[in-house]
């Protein structure tokens, strides 16, 4: 078989200085630049966000994860493990206390999306709460 023809590459030094700092004589002529440059690509926009402006945060999903863990220690929503309900109103008194701390202490630092998110979900609890309280639910989901 025969091989095919390979292409030579020829490598030309282009610095201006020598490794003494003397300025070089012999560099080959610089190409020329086009008169009038390519105009740069427009600036493409970014994608519109999936999240509409003043959407779900961080801060609003945390505020949802303890109030799943509330709801699931009220009662109102099963245990994943065993697919039934278990009750405990000393935590789920723990969790709405914490939910309240954590309000007072980001005043004037929420958005009116996670006020609002913190604001719903403290309501809802309060009333699930006193719900299991009028059940008579006592601490451990005893009565």
């Amino acid at each position: 078989m025969t091989e095919p023809a390979r292409e030579t590459i020829k490598t030309v030094d282009r610095r201006h200085f020598t490794a003494d700092g003397a300025r070089r004589e012999d560099l080959p002529p610089e190409e020329a630049l086009p008169a009038n440059p390519p105009e740069p690509p427009a600036k493409q926009e970014a994608p519109p966000s999936k999240v509409p402006e003043g959407g779900p945060s961080l801060f609003s999903e945390h505020v949802r994860s303890i109030a799943i863990q509330t709801a699931m220690a009220l009662g109102a929503i099963p245990d994943p493990a065993t697919g039934r309900p278990a009750r405990d109103i000393e935590i789920a008194g723990s969790l709405i206390d914490l939910l309240e701390t954590l309000r007072e202490k980001t005043k004037g630092n929420l958005s009116a999306y996670e006020s609002r998110a913190m604001d719903d979900a403290l309501g809802q609890l309060r009333i699930l709460y006193v719900e299991a309280q009028s059940k008579g639910v006592g601490p451990g989901g005893k009565p």
